[in-house]
């Protein structure tokens, strides 16, 4: 993991007196810019970056990182039985989590046909099976399609139908818009509400039923390439039809490991911060805000946390009172949320009431933050980190 090489090859240079002197007089760019350097010049590092050619183009890349989504996650299955995920309580493993991922990757070559280029979206609200569909389609060499949630019924048929996606998987609110009888893709439904059945579509639970237990599966070994493509993310829409973007594997891990390099600076650079909260002995848990259809969630959030180690605590939506209750409940030490909903977040009065002892990282990003905001997060939760960083904490 690259924690454990920042902690043996980096730690001398963070501990250098020269650079602690560097940082008391507040010459943090230059701080920030050494740090960076060390980290991306070593020769068999994990941030090392040099060029490489990709279908006939150059380009700066990090040299060592994985070249696909199973393997960038890989390192998650060793965390086992420590908790992953929270959610409205109940509580999963990291063991529990894969346990349906490759349940449902089974399931989806085996059933569906899953293959590379064929495309299954997912149109669900924050829910833990958002997550283990997502990395069992990816797994097996298909095209991931996340669909806003929050969009129309227009607008679901429209990304379905430009994907091209055979498969969705989706919540109970979208298949009522999905007009499931009148429609030729096939469905299946986390947690509904009413009984589904006909037409090809068909309850994730009881989907899950009909699969062996991933200990007894039989082993598969995928044939994913660096360039095959792994995930289709469309805009908004706001001025015109929603686009898709096309992500490939290699770009997808490529963006991992820059948001692993960002944490890895800032460890470097807030050593004593990051110090005081482990005295605490706290397990490292983020807040998870936003939606999971877009790239602040996905990326920012259960990717890196997943591949961490870290605890993910999920929002349903978003909801100041009930994020202040989940962060003293919880002891959170990330929250990572657009700037409005963190100014809603420190203006709400049960904020004022609740223990924020925990909270070492406050960050957002998307838009503008208000002066405002500032000053409340320096006055309400001082021992948090003092840059705005759109990063995790390290799993030491």
């Amino acid at each position: 993991m690259p924690w454990r090489w920042v902690e043996a090859n980096a730690w001398p240079f963070a501990n250098d007196k020269s650079n602690r002197n560097a940082h008391a007089m507040n010459d943090f760019k230059k701080f920030y810019e050494t740090a960076l350097e060390q980290l991306t010049t070593q020769p068999g590092s994990p941030f090392e970056i040099g060029r490489r050619d990709i279908n006939g183009v150059s380009y700066k890349v990090f040299l060592n990182a994985p070249g696909d989504i199973p393997a960038l996650i890989a390192p998650a299955r060793e965390f086992g039985d420590q908790e992953f995920l929270v959610y409205e309580g109940e509580r999963w493993s990291f063991a529990d989590f894969f346990e349906q991922v490759d349940r449902l990757a089974y399931l989806l070559r085996e059933k569906y046909g899953a293959k590379k280029s064929m495309r299954i979206a997912i149109a669900m609200r924050n829910y833990p099976e958002w997550m283990s569909c997502w990395l069992a389609v990816v797994s097996t060499g298909a095209v991931v399609v996340p669909i806003n949630s929050l969009g129309s019924a227009e607008e679901l048929h429209f990304n379905l139908q430009d994907s091209g996606a055979e498969l969705v998987f989706c919540d109970q609110r979208r298949y009522d818009l999905l007009d499931a009888n009148n429609s030729s893709i096939k469905a299946v439904v986390a947690r509904p509400e009413r009984e589904i059945a006909g037409n090809g579509h068909i309850a994730l639970q009881a989907l899950l039923d009909s699969a062996p237990a991933a200990a007894s599966l039989p082993a598969h070994e995928h044939d994913i390439a660096a360039e095959d493509d792994a995930m289709i993310m469309y805009t908004s829409g706001t001025s015109g039809k929603p686009k898709g973007a096309v992500f490939t594997h290699h770009s997808c891990c490529q963006a991992i490991i820059n948001l692993d390099l960002v944490g890895a600076v800032s460890y470097m650079t807030n050593e004593a911060l990051f110090n005081k909260h482990f005295e605490k002995q706290l397990p490292i848990k983020s807040l998870l805000t936003v939606p999971l259809f877009h790239v602040s969630g996905l990326y920012s959030q259960f990717l890196p946390n997943l591949r961490g180690g870290r605890t993910l605590v999920m929002m349903y939506k978003w909801n100041s009172q009930v994020a202040c209750e989940l962060i003293e409940k919880e002891r959170i030490a990330n929250v990572v949320a657009a700037p409005s909903m963190l100014l809603e977040l420190m203006e709400c009065p049960a904020f004022d009431n609740i223990d924020v002892g925990s909270i070492m990282n406050i960050s957002g990003g998307g838009a503008a933050t208000p002066e405002r905001l500032s000053k409340l997060r320096r006055d309400k939760t001082p021992d948090a980190m003092r840059c705005w960083v759109r990063i995790g904490t390290p799993s030491m």
